[in-house]
């Protein structure tokens, strides 16, 4: 008590003080104030020269009615709030009877125990623990206990974790909250030779509080070398494109397949038209036409090995012995439609590849993704810089995705492979479709070099219907259980018409590239084929029978 009334008398006068300073108060209050300090000061004094006596305390048996303890009061509390329980029960109308009847106390031992709240630890009160986190949060009555127990053990068993991210399972905590790796994962050694994946973890410096990314997401065993592959991780497909653009200069000059997918072909023009870049747009599937367009300035040759929307096949192995005769020059090679599963570009002489992890190797439509893989030390060193300076991090969350979702890339897009061949031989039979385009049908025009190349194809079909563009609008609204939507790769089957994307093109030369506006685009998901098939069906009939 004397510390606390000398802390209250040195804080006063700082206050007087203060108010004196800035002539806040009048003379009149500033001596109350003075007032109060010398009234706790001389209190002081003569508590410390003269203490007074402790007050007898009560015999035992002796009740003080004055007086009471802080246990008492507690205990008093506790039976005021008994008594008012009973006065005011809590009530709850019964399906069998309108009449209201008071509701029994819930008592901890009527349920199950898979159904109580988890224990929570003493030594980290915030951390979940327990078979699961449902249960702290919803509480079934009486009459739907059985029920929610036979929904809670379809859905959720009880030695399974309810949210793997709320429980902070020891695969999340090494995704976004460990500073360092210990342990490398080998998900598909045995399932899949070709793959191996690594730890993804974000890395705070205590110093510079500079954001680092340290990723190994996908390892190439190739084949016929033998060499370290790194990779780089980006916060999308674009930005991983960005990445590599800008490892050109001004002034450099780079040739561009002209069979991309028109919003990209639009987004490069544009963003080397405004670095000074010079760019040349050449048929790929030709190797003379590369040669004849390559200039002492080149820099880069960037194409698809099976081209977006029309799906046509390019050699790698032929390009990229012409862009070997260059000095210098880098050969891109953007594999998102095949992934590592069915094309190793690396092993055909690319220099880098890029993937938009968004689409086939994520599979679920939840992440946005890219990354770059090369076994160049100087470029990946440039690419790390671009990437660090640009910005273009992925979150550790999403890469945490990723790693989930490449457990099950080897299943996926073999049941990608089986519908969408299934699909296209629907189509290919239905009178209502002029043509369909899939590397997977006998006509195709590649089938040779996609034995050669490849190990397989994805689930994307390509087709033109018989009638105009009203008539492809129709048919595309029309879908239930296809989706009319831009993208694609994931579970869920997606159709859409690429002349409606935004493009470059003029309608003249959309249409000698075979861009028209009756060609749809689709990728076949992992559904039911005969649910695909069926939603298909019954588009046609609605669009043509209304004609």
């Amino acid at each position: 008590n004397f510390c606390m009334a000398s802390k209250t008398a040195e804080r006063l006068q700082n206050i007087r003080l203060h108010f004196e300073k800035h002539h806040v108060l009048q003379a009149d209050s500033l001596e109350l104030y003075q007032r109060w300090i010398d009234a706790l000061q001389s209190s002081i004094a003569r508590a410390l020269t003269h203490p007074a006596s402790p007050p007898e305390s009560p015999p035992p048996t002796q009740e003080c009615p004055s007086f009471s303890t802080a246990s008492q009061d507690k205990a008093r509390d506790v039976e005021k709030r008994r008594q008012k329980k009973q006065r005011f029960p809590r009530w709850r109308f019964s399906r069998q009877s309108s009449k209201a009847t008071p509701a029994p106390p819930r008592h901890a031992s009527s349920f199950p125990s898979s159904l109580l709240p988890p224990a929570r630890s003493r030594q980290n009160p915030h951390r979940l623990t327990g078979p699961s986190v449902l249960s702290s949060l919803t509480r079934p009555s009486a009459r739907n206990q059985k029920r929610y127990e036979c929904q809670r053990l379809s859905l959720t068993p009880a030695s399974a974790s309810a949210c793997p991210l709320l429980d902070r399972l020891p695969e999340t905590k090494r995704v976004q909250l460990r500073s360092e790796i210990k342990k490398k994962y080998d998900i598909t050694a045995k399932t899949l030779s070709i793959l191996e994946v690594g730890d993804i973890v974000r890395v705070q410096h205590q110093t510079t509080k500079k954001w680092d990314l340290i990723a190994k997401i996908m390892e190439i065993k190739p084949r016929k070398r033998s060499y370290l592959l790194k990779t780089l991780a980006f916060s999308s497909g674009v930005a991983a494109i960005t990445a590599v653009i800008h490892l050109l200069n001004c002034g450099d000059h780079w040739i561009v397949h002209d069979d991309l997918y028109p919003g990209v072909i639009k987004e490069l023009r544009d963003m080397a038209l405004k670095m000074g870049i010079e760019t040349t747009f050449v048929d790929a599937r030709y190797c003379d036409r590369v040669r004849a367009a390559m200039q002492p300035n080149t820099r880069l040759v960037w194409i698809e090995p099976i081209t977006n929307p029309l799906l046509n096949l390019v050699d790698v192995e032929a390009v990229a012995r012409v862009v070997q005769e260059k000095k210098g020059c880098v050969f891109a090679v953007d594999n998102t439609f095949l992934t590592g599963y069915f094309l190793r570009p690396l092993e055909f002489g690319a220099t880098l590849v890029i993937y938009s992890a968004t689409k086939y190797l994520n599979g679920h439509n939840d992440v946005t993704l890219g990354y770059v893989a090369l076994n160049d030390d100087a470029m990946y060193e440039a690419l790390w810089n671009i990437q660090q300076g640009a910005g273009s991090v992925p979150s550790p969350f999403e890469c945490y995705l990723l790693l989930r979702s490449l457990k099950t890339l080897p299943i996926r897009m073999e049941k990608h492979m089986t519908n969408g061949l299934a699909v296209a031989r629907y189509l290919q039979a239905e009178p209502h479709v002029e043509k369909v385009i899939h590397p997977g049908l006998d006509d195709y025009s590649s089938s040779a070099l996609l034995r050669h190349q490849c190990s397989g194809y994805s689930g994307m079909v390509a087709f033109y219907l018989r009638g105009c563009a009203e008539d492809a609008h129709r048919f595309v609204t029309s879908l239930r259980v296809v989706s009319n939507a831009d993208s694609l790769g994931g579970c869920e089957s997606t159709a859409k018409i690429p002349a409606c994307l935004g493009t470059s093109y003029t309608p003249e030369e959309a249409a000698l590239r075979g861009i028209t506006p009756n060609l749809v685009r689709m990728s076949v998901g992992l559904e039911d084929p005969k649910d695909i098939i069926a939603d298909l069906d019954q588009a046609l009939k609605s669009t043509f029978t209304e004609m």
